[in-house]
Order: C-alpha cells, then structure tokens, then sequence
C-alpha cells in the first residue's frame, strides 16, 4: 500500500503536541498543591507559634506571682525587723532579707528576660500571620493564572485530538491499529522522523535498506530499536527530491 509521509509526519507532530498539552495539564494541579502546601506549613508554623508564646505567657504569669510572693515576704520581715529587740535578733532579718532580695532579682532578670522572648514571639507571629496572609493572596492570583492556562490547554487538547482523529480516518485501518499498539507501547509518540541515517526516536543508526523502503513508501517501516514507525524527516527527504 502507497503511504503518504506527509500524513504521518502530520501526525507525528499532532502526537508531540499532545504530549505537551497533557503535561501541561498534568503539571498545573502539582503546581497549585505544592503552593497549598506552602500555606499549610505556614499556617502549622503559625500554630506552633502561638502555642509557644501561650507557655511563655503562662510562665511569665506564675514568675509574677512568685515575685508578689517574694515582695510580701520581705515586707513581712522588714516589719518583724524593726519590732526585733536586739541586734542579734536584727541581723537574722536582716540576712534573710538580704537572701530574699537576692533571689528576687534573679527572679527579676528572669523575668525580663521572658518578656524579651515573649516580645520576640509576638513578633514573629505578626510576620508569620503576615506571610500566611501574602501566600493566600498570590495563591488566588496564581489559581487564576494557571487555571485559565488549563482551560487554554484543554481546548487546544481537544482540537488536537479531533484533528488527529481526523487524520487517522485517511489511514488504512490496519496501520491505524498498528500505530495506535506502538503508541500505547512508547507512552508519547508512535512516529519517529529519520535524519542523517539516525532515528531520532531512539537515536539509533538505520540501515540502508530501511532507508529505501521509506523512499519506496510501499509500507510502515518499523525501527528495530525502538519500534516506532520511521518516516523521513522533512530536510532528509528533501535530499531525495
């Protein structure tokens, strides 16, 4: 049967563009959930965050009460103190004055000291909270974006496959099944172009006898390598006209 290698090589184009397209698709949802997934994270972030502030703020409370507890203790002593009746007497409230007011400001340093990280958190909850906020707005912008390429790309998908439909009804129908096997087979395209004696299918060398049967165009002539159906490509095939 007289193969016309236009139409295959038609065909061949529309099988690439199809591959395309399909990634196309394929890729936009992987691209919408790896910036879901980035909010997700900043949102587990923000969670965290608060969570460790809420410990720091219940630690700053109970250093507070310790610190009240500490004040009314060494008021208690300065008013035991002054009612001592001796100086023997006078300088045992005065050490365990001097013992509380130690740890009291100790107390105190750490006490400021948590109010410096409690400030730092809160800081980084507002940035974070801020980061959460900027990701939701790209997120839609971006949704919009891409959502309107899928559109494009289904529709130019689905020309594609009419028109490969159409081109497939000009084929016998036994070459038809035959291309339709080795494209399940390769997964992206059944037709590889010949140049320069290479099938750039696969790379590989073809023979000189494989080349002659494409100039004859009496039949599908197959790759041994990688089993696609060879057709000239357009520069190689002008060299024969």
């Amino acid at each position: 049967m007289k193969l016309d290698p236009n139409i295959l090589r038609e065909l061949s184009k529309k099988d690439l563009a199809l591959q395309e397209l399909r990634a196309i698709r394929e890729e936009i949802p992987k691209k919408k959930r790896d910036r879901e997934l980035i909010i997700e994270n900043l949102k587990e972030k923000f969670i965290e965050q608060e969570e460790s502030l809420k410990e720091k703020q219940k630690a700053s409370d109970s250093s507070d009460l310790d610190l009240k507890d500490f004040e009314e203790r060494i008021n208690k002593l300065l008013i035991q103190r002054n009612l001592a009746k001796s100086n023997p007497e006078m300088a045992a409230f005065n050490h365990q004055i001097a013992l509380l007011n130690e740890k009291k400001s100790t107390l105190e340093t750490s006490i400021l000291m948590g109010m410096e990280q409690v400030d730092k958190q809160l800081a980084e909850i507002n940035e974070t909270s801020n980061q959460v906020l900027k990701a939701e707005e790209d997120f839609i912008a971006f949704s919009e974006e891409v959502d309107g390429e899928y559109e494009k790309a289904t529709r130019q998908l689905e020309a594609e496959e009419k028109a490969c439909a159409d081109l497939l009804e000009s084929i016998d129908s036994d070459i038809v099944k035959q291309y339709q096997r080795i494209l399940k087979h390769t997964g992206d395209t059944a037709i590889a172009e010949v140049e320069g004696n290479i099938c750039l299918g696969c790379g590989m060398g073809v023979r000189a006898q494989t080349l002659n049967e494409l100039l004859a165009c009496n039949d599908v002539v197959i790759c041994q390598t990688c089993q696609r159906i060879l057709i000239l490509s357009e520069e190689e095939a002008a060299k024969y006209c």
